[in-house]
């Protein structure tokens, strides 16, 4: 009868998403241990965790460094150390809208420029390799038996620098609107990649490239969709180390950086073949495979 059952549950799951598998292993704890058995690429939706890749092999701290920071090396021992120091060599200060990080569009320009640009050579030096090292860490395909994983085409480099107190600005006679300092630094506001049309099988991969992030430099995610801020946890993570969280329904975040670090990090999502949506469409047309969000990589 068990593996009747099985069976039936193996059958019926195949029809829901992922999502649905989502909820259901949060409904009992025998319906979890059944699902998990049926589906175990569910754990890693439901246990967020930390993983490492070959830093000295895939060297992606020195080409944001080297896009970032030119001439660092003549000052710094390691690139991810001078990234630590990237707010020394920033020409703007914060003002305006200072929701989502604005005002650090000058990296993101910096970031992209040119036909040699730092996200290019990412891309083709560091990116895939990183990829394969989370596809190989998890066992997609001889734990879960994947035989083919989605991930985003464009990893996102996100630099969230230390802010001065906002008393700085009542010093130099600067008012600012009612609101304001709620959103004061914040790069990322609280939400879910679900909420902006981000299909439900996506899981998020965060990955700092200076030498740390943690305390309100990092970002926090809750520990489920119902558990509420109170479950919050904060990534602390070493260069080296990547955090794996189901952002797609879990709220994350990010608070003003009072640390003495820039925090540059990258984020970007995978998706198991087996709850791949390929005719998903967002109502604004962003996270589909048809708009080319997504690159395909073949297990062997």
């Amino acid at each position: 009868m068990m593996d009747l059952d099985h069976a039936l549950l193996s059958a019926v799951l195949a029809y829901l998403d992922a999502l649905a598998h989502y909820a259901l292993c949060f409904s009992s704890p025998n319906i979890r241990a059944r699902v998990l058995r049926a589906r175990p690429i569910l754990s890693l939706y439901i246990f967020p965790q930390t993983l490492s890749f070959p830093r000295d092999a895939i060297h992606s701290s020195e080409i944001v460094a080297d896009s970032l920071l030119p001439g660092w090396r003549t000052s710094h021992p390691l690139p991810e150390v001078a990234l630590d120091n990237l707010h020394v060599s920033l020409s703007s200060r914060p003002g305006g809208d200072c929701q989502k990080g604005r005002w650090k569009q000058e990296w993101v320009d910096l970031w992209r420029a040119g036909e040699g640009s730092g996200l290019g050579r990412f891309q083709e030096e560091a990116y895939g390799p990183i990829i394969e090292s989370i596809v190989a860490a998890l066992g997609f395909r001889e734990r879960f038996g994947e035989t083919e994983v989605y991930y985003s085409a464009v990893p996102l480099l996100r630099c969230c620098p230390p802010l001065p107190p906002m008393e700085e600005d009542a010093r130099r006679g600067i008012t600012r609107p009612k609101g304001y300092a709620a959103r004061y630094g914040v790069l990322t506001t609280r939400h879910t990649d679900g909420s902006y049309g981000h299909p439900t099988g996506e899981i998020n991969f965060w990955l700092p490239v200076n030498s740390w992030a943690g305390g309100t430099n990092s970002l926090r995610h809750d520990s489920t969709p119902w558990a509420g801020r109170e479950s919050s946890r904060t990534l602390t993570l070493k260069y080296g180390e990547i955090g794996v969280f189901y952002g797609n329904q879990c709220q994350h975040e990010t608070v003003r950086n009072e640390t003495e670090v820039t925090r540059c990090s990258f984020d970007f999502r995978i998706i198991p073949g087996s709850f791949f949506e390929p005719d998903y469409y967002d109502k604004n047309g962003s996270f589909s495979w048809k708009s080319g969000y997504w690159n395909k990589l073949a297990l062997q």
